[in-house]
């Protein structure tokens, strides 16, 4: 198995399936590593068909929910028409859709004709997108890992009321600030008036968690492959 860092690992022994494994092998964000080695193409890209049809100067918020599956993870519905209703003029508004949210979605293209909001259907490249932005919001999506990389604030909508002192499903909530359903409607004002620096050191600790080095993966695999063999 090919494994980001400590995190995961601990994960698979929690559920009982790492002693299952011949070998589980730390490759590190490897894909952060690929958009750096190629940041001016996917940066140009970035500009090409997202910057361009949002308000030019304005800061922006990212928000990118997971889907609603059986752990009931998403706060999509919860959210959504607080946040586009609250959008103020001086920020702009990246809501990226999980794949399963968007199959649901009725006419996701009438919110085009606003100006600092995009509704993003079709954007893969998730490192170029989360470089560009400033803030983001989400839930229990795995993007929020991800957005550690770049040390920004990150906010989070409890649509469910879990506890994120309890519930390890929410570890990634101790990395930011947490928006209860009460406070849906004041958003926008909360990333506002939000202080992001209690959050660097453990922004930090959480990430090294996460993604553990990727020294010589080749030859891990290698080795691994081989020994499997004999």
């Amino acid at each position: 198995a090919l494994i980001y860092g400590e995190k995961m690992r601990a994960f698979l022994m929690e559920k009982g399936a790492y002693s299952q494994l011949h070998a589980a092998i730390t490759i590190g964000n490897y894909r952060y590593q690929y958009y750096q080695s190629h940041a001016p193409f996917y940066d140009q890209l970035v500009q090409k068909e997202i910057a361009v049809k949002l308000k030019k100067g304005n800061p922006t918020v990212l928000y990118a929910p997971t889907w609603e599956d059986a752990e009931k993870s998403s706060s999509f519905e919860e959210s959504i028409k607080h946040l586009l209703a609250q959008v103020p003029s001086h920020w702009n508004l990246i809501v990226k859709p999980h794949p399963n949210t968007l199959l649901k979605m009725q006419n996701p293209d009438r919110y085009e004709d606003r100006e600092n909001v995009l509704i993003l259907k079709e954007f893969p490249p998730i490192y170029p997108l989360l470089n560009f932005v400033d803030v983001y919001l989400g839930d229990l999506s795995s993007i929020g890992y991800d957005f550690l990389t770049f040390q920004k604030p990150l906010f989070f909508l409890n649509a469910k009321r879990r506890d994120p002192k309890k519930d390890k499903g929410l570890f990634l909530y101790r990395c930011g600030t947490v928006i209860e359903p009460d406070h849906f409607g004041e958003i926008f004002s909360i990333i506002e008036k939000s202080d992001p620096t209690p959050y660097k050191k453990i922004q930090k600790d959480v990430y090294a968690h996460t993604f553990g080095k990727s020294d010589n993966i080749k030859e891990k695999i290698q080795e691994a492959y081989e020994c499997y063999l004999s």
